[in-house]
């Protein structure tokens, strides 16, 4: 009987020992898979911020690059609309000199038709005087 008692007691202790070694095997097994999976996770943050900090350096240069493209269309613009003023108010000034001189001629014209006029107006009264004078003495 203390033979079955001691070998059922190996047995219970052998199937223990096994249950134990499956057991810690499970477990170290879960320890493994958890240490490769934070390895895993981790690995993948740290692309996930290396990705996140170049997407960043990159939208900063191109914040940059469009920053000096709105400034240099600024500057373009401005250089433009001062060419384009200055060339307006050019021709502003040399069309209003060239009316300004038309003007000018026009009324030297009309002034000399005034003239003109006066001085035939005074030869025809002239000559209606003399007519007169020569028709009042033939009456005399």
């Amino acid at each position: 009987n203390i033979q079955r008692n001691t070998d059922r007691l190996n047995d219970q202790i052998t199937k223990e020992a096994e249950d134990y070694a499956e057991l810690k095997g499970m477990v170290n097994a879960e320890a493994e898979a958890r240490a490769n999976a934070d390895t895993n996770l981790k690995s993948q943050v740290d692309k996930v911020n290396i990705d996140l900090n170049t997407e960043v350096s990159k939208r900063e240069a191109g914040d940059t690059v469009l920053q000096q493209n709105i400034d240099k269309e600024i500057s373009d613009r401005t250089a433009a609309d001062t060419l384009l003023d200055n060339k307006f108010t050019g021709l502003m000034n040399t069309e209003s000199a060239a009316r300004a001189n038309e003007d000018e001629k026009i009324n030297a014209r009309i002034d000399q038709e005034v003239k003109d006029r006066k001085a035939g107006d005074d030869a025809l009264s002239t000559r209606i005087d003399n007519i007169n004078s020569g028709v009042t003495s033939s009456l005399a």
